[in-house]
Parts: C-alpha cells; sequence; structure tokens
C-alpha cells in the first residue's frame, strides 16, 4: 500500500499536542510526513526542535522550512526589517556551516503541492499565516492540495463554512483564517474541534509511559507536558482554574499537583481525523466534513478505541524508531 503525503504546519514547542500528532505519523505505516513548516512567534526555534525530533526517529531526510513569526498585518517592522536585511534569496545566512539553515515555509509548501498535489494532505495545526501568504502568492497552486485537516471550530451559515471565533488557531490570525476560508469551493477541508479531542485527555500516567521508552521525544513529551501546564498556571492562574475545573477556593498550583489529565491532545486527534476517518462521526456540509464542533456532538464513535489508537501509534514510533542523540 502507497503511504500517503502529509505535509504539517505546526507551531510545536511550548504545547505537547503537536509533538504528540507528529509522533503519531511517525508511528502510522501508511503515512509518510514529506514535509514540516514551523510558524507563529518562534519558527525558528520550532524549526531546530522538529529536526531534532525528526532526527530522534531517524529521519533527517523530511525538509523542514520556517514560516512567519507575526501574524498578517501585525508585524513589528524593525524585526522584519532586520529579517529582511539579514536574509539572501528569503533564506537565514546566520548560522551556514555551523547549524542548519532552513529554507522559507511559504516555498516549502509550493514546493510540496508541486511534488504530491491531489495526493498531499496538511494538518493545520497552527495559526494559518504562512498558509495565506502561500494563497496569496498563487491561489490556483494552493488549489491543487488534496485536502486540509484544520484543528479548530467552524460554523455553518447559509450553507458556507465560517471560522469559529472562540478557535484560538483561527482567531489568532483572523486575516489569514480569512482566505484558508476563502478556498473551500475548491479544496476539501476536514475541521476537528476542541470537543473532540476533550474526549480522550492524555494523563500523567500516559506521559509516564512515554517517557519510560528513553526514547528523547517520549521524555520531551514527558517534560514538557508538565512544563507547559506549570507556565499556564503561572501566567494566567485564574484562566487555568476555570479551564480544569480547579475550586475557587483551591490555590491553582495546588490545583495543577492535583491533575490526572495533563493534555487535551487536539492536534492529535486532527491528524487522527485523516488517518482513521471510520472512528469518527462528523457532519458533511458539502464536501467538506465537521468534528467535535460541539460538547452535544463531539463526534468520536467510540472513546477506547481513539484512544488506544493514539497510545499505540505514539508508543510504536517511540519504541520502533529509538536514536541516541547524546
Amino acid at each position: 500500500m502507497q503511504k500517503k503525503p502529509v505535509l504539517v504546519y505546526t507551531d510545536d514547542g511550548r504545547d505537547v499536542d503537536d509533538i504528540e500528532a507528529i509522533a503519531y505519523l511517525t508511528g502510522h505505516p501508511n503515512i509518510d510526513i514529506v514535509g514540516i513548516v514551523t510558524t507563529h512567534m518562534i519558527p525558528d526555534r520550532r524549526a531546530t526542535i522538529a529536526r531534532a525530533l525528526m532526527n530522534s526517529f531517524g529521519i533527517q531526510d523530511v525538509p523542514i522550512g520556517v514560516g512567519s513569526v507575526f501574524p498578517i498585518g501585525k508585524e513589528d517592522e524593525d524585526l522584519v526589517k532586520y529579517l529582511r536585511e539579514h536574509t539572501v534569496d528569503n533564506m537565514s545566512y546566520e548560522g551556514m556551516g555551523l547549524v542548519e539553515c532552513f529554507p522559507n515555509g511559504i516555498d516549502l509548501i509550493h514546493d510540496t503541492i508541486d511534488k504530491y498535489g491531489p495526493d498531499l494532505s496538511i494538518a493545520v495545526l497552527a495559526p494559518a499565516t504562512d498558509l495565506a501568504k502561500a494563497i496569496q502568492a498563487d491561489s490556483n497552486h494552493f488549489a491543487k492540495v488534496g485536502g486540509l485537516y484544520i484543528q479548530g471550530q467552524a460554523k455553518v451559515e447559509d450553507s458556507r463554512l465560517v471560522p469559529d471565533t472562540a478557535a484560538y488557531n483561527l482567531k489568532e490570525d483572523m486575516e489569514a483564517t480569512e482566505f484558508v476560508f476563502g478556498m473551500q469551493d475548491w479544496v476539501p477541508m476536514t475541521f476537528v474541534g476542541k470537543w473532540a479531542a476533550y474526549q480522550i485527555p492524555l494523563t500523567k500516567d500516559d506521559f509516564a509511559e512515554f517517557a519510560d521508552s528513553n526514547h528523547p521525544a517520549g521524555k520531551y513529551l514527558d517534560v514538557h507536558a508538565h512544563k507547559g501546564l506549570e507556565c499556564f498556571v503561572k501566567r494566567a492562574p485564574d484562566i487555568f482554574k476555570k479551564v480544569f475545573g480547579v475550586p475557587e477556593e483551591m490555590d491553582a498550583y495546588e490545583g495543577f499537583e492535583q491533575l490526572e489529565n495533563l493534555s487535551n491532545p487536539y492536534d492529535a486527534v486532527t491528524v487522527m481525523a485523516l488517518t482513521e476517518p471510520q472512528l469518527f462521526s462528523g457532519q458533511s456540509v458539502g464536501q467538506h466534513t465537521l468534528i467535535g464542533m460541539t460538547k452535544e456532538d463531539p463526534g468520536i464513535k467510540d472513546t477506547a478505541i481513539l484512544k488506544n489508537e493514539l497510545m499505540n501509534k505514539i508508543l510504536y514510533a517511540l519504541e520502533a524508531y529509538n536514536v541516541n542523540m547524546e
């Protein structure tokens, strides 16, 4: 069976669900990650993380492109000026010869579409800034994509899909989101909302199992599942308590220590809709599919089967592709 080519568009780093998704895809026998584009705030750092992750799986030949720092229209002029003045042919040369310099993310999106055409699926796990820029550069080119699998919620108005601004990735760059939604007549889109991810949270024990593999990615997942929440508590304790149901009278840090569920695997569930659509019950809107848009209809047929599939594929990747990084 020929493997399905997937381009992963990600803001990996602070939140572990991106790494969960990439590890899952790596462990899936029918998927070939043919490119990774990192974006949003620290894209160079995210690209370095992605490269280290793929190296830990012994996969050094996946091209990785660097996208935008800021959403469309919100660029810091001084930083953009610096970046423009320190690139050659849209590539950073700083560190060349000592560290890897990554190609431009938009170029990589176009090149990957050229190579795989309608066979290509794009897992959209981050704000859509660079996808929109790829569309702006050549919308006809982008229309060749076989499908977009987007983490976030959409609504239906007058038989058209419109973004749900409650979805973080969509609201973070609404101008870019509008460009992507503007392609709905040409590109099939599957949206996977937060309510699907809420059905199969990953626990302390799950992350301990990842770490016990002694794979660098397994250790990364365990450490960052804890660190990401610790950071959340520090920067927004009241919001943390609301999101995780910590009693009002309890201190946020105490609530953090007592948590059993450490991650709602938003991005991992999104790519699972790509690999295992039969495990979901989505709403069809023309050529598009909406999964997990509401609390009342989370869109999962059997949570135990879905959770087992997720754990098995991640653990397979951690156990089968273990490369010593030291």
